[in-house]
């Protein structure tokens, strides 16, 4: 589980924060069914959620999503985190290709320098369907 450097995991962060404030969740279960209410209380397993009187306990591993039907403050601070991992030890400087893909290990070949490097073919010695080189 993700924790900030105090040992204090952003789940326990975030439901905390929306307990505190009272806010109104809308928790969505893996089965699809939205259940709406205030958080009374929440441990490592289980979530109490309370709507008009009625509380109801809510097992967080049936849990798919919770979201707030308003923000709140800033809960969980980022670039203090952000901060504690740079002074530990640097991101390993990493090359990427289009899209944000991780590049290979390998140096990668633009295409001016691949069309560059290859040899010129001369008329009439490219191969032939069958994939040989034609007879002169």
């Amino acid at each position: 589980m993700d924790r900030d450097g105090a040992g204090v995991s952003i789940q326990d962060q975030y439901l905390g924060r929306a307990r505190k404030d009272r806010a109104w969740l809308t928790v969505v279960l893996n089965s699809g069914k939205k259940i709406g209410g205030r958080i009374v209380s929440f441990d490592r397993y289980t979530v109490i959620l309370e709507d008009r009187g009625s509380e109801q306990m809510v097992f967080k591993h049936a849990i798919a999503t919770v979201s707030v039907s308003r923000s709140f403050s800033n809960t969980i601070d980022l670039d203090r985190a952000a901060a504690k991992t740079e002074k530990r030890s640097p991101a390993p400087e990493t090359r990427t290709v289009g899209g944000g893909r991780p590049a290979p290990d390998r140096p990668v070949e633009s295409a001016t320098t691949a069309e560059t490097a290859a040899p010129e073919t001369p008329a009439g010695a490219g191969p032939n369907r069958s994939g040989t080189p034609a007879a002169r």
